[in-house]
């Protein structure tokens, strides 16, 4: 259990409903009846980004501090220091996230492939 965190850098303009959209597939593989802590930690999460037009460079920090707690940021070139958006407090929607990521089916097979790569390399050195 170490912080791990991912910038999502976005190479579109994309309304935050069709980001949220996405990424509720990835965590519909996870929990399918939720409970009051993820139905909770899923509207934090979701209300990060519904409202917001999200433009081309805008980047997303997902930061996982320990399993049990993810924070969310949405950073654009205009806006100064990156804060908090929302914090994500159940250990499965974090979970989900992470795994929609790098486990072992990835929304992204090369974000996954890139990530061993580098930390091989850093490991090795």
């Amino acid at each position: 259990s170490v912080v791990k965190s991912l910038s999502i850098t976005l190479v579109r303009d994309v309304d935050g409903k069709t980001f949220v959209n996405a990424l509720d597939g990835i965590i519909a593989r996870w929990i399918q009846k939720r409970t009051d802590e993820e139905e909770s930690s899923l509207s934090a999460f979701r209300n990060s980004f519904l409202g917001r037009n999200l433009k081309q460079g805008t980047t997303i920090y997902l930061t996982w501090l320990e399993p049990s707690r993810m924070l969310v940021s949405v950073s654009t070139k205009d806006q100064g220091p990156c804060q908090v958006d929302a914090e994500v407090k159940s250990a499965t929607v974090s979970y989900a996230l992470y795994d929609g990521f790098f486990g072992s089916s990835p929304v992204s097979p090369t974000l996954r492939s890139s990530t061993a790569q580098l930390l091989e390399a850093i490991l090795t050195k």
